[in-house]
Order: C-alpha cells, then structure tokens, then sequence
C-alpha cells in the first residue's frame, strides 16, 4: 500500500515537472504577487490533478472516452482560458494586487491554478497516460488503493509547486524589479500565444 503512494507521489512531481500553462502561471503569480500567491496557485494545480486522478482511477475508459468526445470542447475553453489570462496578467502593476486585496487574490490565484490544469487536455491525457503506464489504474483496484494514489499524486504534486515557488522567490530577489516587470510581460504574451494556438486546434 505504502509503494502506492510513493509511486503517486513521484508522478505527481513528474507531471508537473514539464513547462507549460500551469508553471508560466506559478512563476508569474510568485514574481509578481509573492510567495504566499505562488504556493496558493501550487495548491490549485495540485487540487485540479487530484481531481483528474480520481476522475480517471474511478473510470479509465469513460475517461477516455469523454476526452476524445470533447476534446474539441476542452481545448476551446483552455484557449480562452489562457488568452484571458495572459492579457489579465500584461494588464496587471505587479504587487499592487498583493498589498491591497491579499484575500481576493489568493482566491483568484488558487481558482487560476485549479482551472488552468482541470479545463487543459493535454494536462489530463498526460496523467491518463502516466496512471496507466504505471499500472496503477486497474478494474478491481481497491477503495483504500485509490485514496492512497489521490493522496500520493496530489502531495507530489504541492511538493513540485513548493519547490518552484521557493526557487523562484530565490531568484526574485536578485534581479530589479524592472527585470521582474519584463519576465511578467513575457509570461502573460505566452500564454496569450498558447491560449491563440489552442483556439486555432479547437476550432479545427
């Protein structure tokens, strides 16, 4: 049981490792917002994969089958997703927000965590795949298995997101704040780049 969780929570690092919509958002939101946002929206993306874990531990083929149905659906929503995103980030003063409404922004942080990994279908087919490369998504696997691969993928993944958020909080205090101003533009025009490319692949 306990190599259960251990393998979980090595693949909920794993799937986090790769760079994409979800790590652009981490390291914007701790640059410009601060630790505390950067670790908010770590809890987010762990929470969404969690969530996509025990989708597909509790239906493997109904999974697979949505995804190929609604793939279309998914990307759209990713695309305007991230196109959203992006222009709400070259929009933004960074530390502004922090300061004056820290509530409200740790619940965007930890909503814009959450819906960047839930609605992206690359995010979900990638767990699929790990899940059952792994082996440990099986027709009679048990209640406490299950719980166990939850509890593993969603602890590696907030221990990924813990170890951004500190490397980038490290690096952020070596470089001037106007370096920080150019990395946040360049992090919202990525997205906003990969929001468009998922538009185009939705629509098609």
């Amino acid at each position: 049981m306990l190599f259960i969780f251990v393998q979980a929570l090595v693949l909920g690092v794993a799937v986090n490792v790769p760079v994409g919509p979800a790590s652009l958002s981490c390291m914007q939101r701790t640059l410009t917002l601060g630790r505390a946002a950067g670790l908010v929206t770590g809890i987010g993306i762990a929470t969404a994969d969690a969530l996509n874990a025990t989708l597909i531990a509790g239906g493997f083929s109904i999974a697979a089958d949505f995804l190929a149905a609604q793939a279309g659906l998914l990307t759209l929503a990713a695309g305007i997703l991230l196109v959203g995103l992006g222009i709400a980030i070259l929009r933004a003063r960074p530390g502004t927000q922090a300061i004056k409404h820290a509530g409200a922004t740790h619940r965007r942080s930890f909503v814009t965590g959450f819906l960047v990994t839930f609605v992206n279908p690359m995010e979900i087919l990638m767990m699929a795949t790990v899940l059952a490369v792994f082996g440990l998504i099986e027709p009679d696997v048990g209640l406490v298995s299950v719980v166990l691969l939850i509890a593993g993928i969603f602890s590696g993944s907030l221990l990924w997101w813990a170890i951004h958020v500190s490397g980038v909080s490290t690096v952020q205090r070596q470089i001037p704040p106007s370096i920080v101003g150019w990395i946040n533009r360049a992090a919202g025009a990525i997205l906003v780049g990969l929001g468009i490319i998922a538009l185009g692949r939705g629509l098609i």
